[in-house]
Parts: C-alpha cells; structure tokens; sequence
C-alpha cells in the first residue's frame, strides 16, 4: 500500500539521481510484442549464461533521448505464474548493441519483479546495506512501461560489473568474481587468489590451508569493515541467501588492496530463514 501511494503520488524522478529511493522513475521500453512474449516466455530464463533471448529494443527514462538496448529474462518465477507470466525480472544492457554504451554511467539495469513479496523488502534491504557505510549497490524503485503499457512497479538494483568498480572504488582493473566465478580477466591467474584458502572464502567450501593469526594477519587479506558490515546488516535482514548464510549471492573483487565482498540478491532478507 506505502509503494502504491508514492508511485501514484509521485512525480516523475529525476533520471540522473537513480539511487534517490524517495523518487520512483518511469522507464520505457519499445519492443517487438513477438519478442516482449518470447522474453516473457522464457524457459531458459534459470540458466545465466543463456542469451539467446536476448532481444532488441529502444529504451529511455522519463523524457530523455531513447538508447538502443538489449533485453532478457532474469532469474526469479513470474508473477502471477509460469503460466501467465506478465511481470518477469529484466535486465536490459546498454553495452550490448553498442561497444561501451552507457546510461548514466551504467552499463546494465537489473529490475527485480518483487516474485515471492519481495518488492518492499528487497529495496528496504539495499537501502539499509548503504546506510550502514557498506559498498553495495544502490536501488530504488521504477515504474516501466512497455510498448506504452504498465508493467508494474519493479526493484532497480545496481548491477555488480566494470562500471560499477569505476563508480564506488575508482578502478577496475581487477579480478571480479560472482560467488567462485571469474567474471572479469577470464583466462589469467588471479594472483591474489591463493590468500584466501579457508572457510568461507575456499573454493568448493572447504578450508585447504588455516587462516592467519590475528584481526592484523586477516585484515592484510580481507577488507573486514566491508565484511563485517556485510555480515551484520545479514544477520539483522536474516538473509539466509548470503556469504555467511547458505555461501551464495555475493561478488569478490580481488586486487593489490585487500580483497572486498559485495552483496548480491536481497530477495529473500527480511523473511523467515529455513528450517534446520
């Protein structure tokens, strides 16, 4: 009810702030009605790595100039179902159709579809993670509109990549993981790897060498405020989909400084953690 009296009473955001949660943006996408229900339709949509239904479109926010992006299913189940799927979580990328094409300095938007209850929460659970000095994405909510339909009100996350290290740190030259994956620099060894080889931070979850002795020895490895901070804003959520909960849904950034962890995938904090 609180989100669908701000979305009605409130005037279009300003594009340029997207992290103002107080402001909802109205975003827009054109696209071919065969290609918007072929996305909607996705069956591959658990699959991350599957593009091929990635489709062409036309996007702009508010009365900005339009961009050419890509859009595709995200992961999360429609709602209200598979079978009637008319809101699903998009990600639609500018730097697809051109090299390096950016919006507003981001390469990519991730639009959550709130599945499961998760619209006030998920965003509330971002905005906390900021407020607590942590590095993570910024959010806000959006309405879209498609081919000059609503859509619904959706979640924006920021999305972990290049753009987003240049945003918050000033650099990206790094190695960037998601969970164990490299994401970034694909095919070079990570030099900074071999550090971190112990619980919870070991490949396949298991320690293969003993931690150093001492906050001192481990904060040389590991940027414990941003940790720490992850790790106290998860337990207060009761994020159980965490670094430090069920080992998931976090991104690395390794490099000369010591190595920090993001959060990723809010959708389940402030909900009841699994039975045990």
């Amino acid at each position: 009810l609180f989100l669908g009296a701000t979305a009605a009473a409130t005037v279009a955001g300003e594009c340029s702030h997207l992290d103002d949660p107080l402001q909802v943006r109205d975003l827009y996408l054109e696209i071919d009605p065969a290609d918007w229900q072929a996305i909607l339709h996705d069956a591959n949509f658990e699959d991350e790595g599957h593009h091929n239904q990635e489709r062409p479109a036309v996007f702009h926010c508010g009365d900005e100039a339009p961009l050419p992006v890509r859009v595709r299913r995200k992961r999360l189940l429609a709602i209200p179902s598979e079978d009637q799927p008319a809101k699903v979580s998009l990600k639609i990328d500018f730097d697809d159709p051109i090299a390096d094409g950016e919006w507003h300095g981001h390469r990519k938007l991730s639009l959550e579809n709130g599945q499961g209850g998760s619209l006030l929460s998920e965003g509330l659970a971002w905005q906390l993670l900021a407020r607590a000095g942590v590095i993570a994405g910024g959010s806000s909510w959006v309405r879209l509109h498609v081919n000059g339909e609503a859509a619904g009100v959706f979640v924006r996350v920021e999305q972990i990549d290049k753009s987003f290290l240049r945003r918050r740190l000033g650099e990206d030259e790094g190695f960037l993981y998601k969970v164990r994956r490299q994401e970034t620099r694909q095919g070079e060894d990570d030099p900074f790897a071999a550090a971190l080889c112990y619980v919870p931070f070991a490949s396949g979850g298991a320690s293969q060498c003993a931690p150093p002795p001492g906050y001192a020895g481990l904060a040389r490895l590991c940027d414990l405020q941003q940790l720490f901070g992850m790790a106290a804003v998860d337990a207060f959520l009761g994020n159980w989909g965490s670094l430090f909960g069920n080992g998931n849904n976090y991104w690395r950034y390794s490099s000369p400084q010591p190595p920090l962890y993001f959060p990723w995938d809010l959708d389940r904090a402030l909900f009841e953690l699994p039975a045990t």
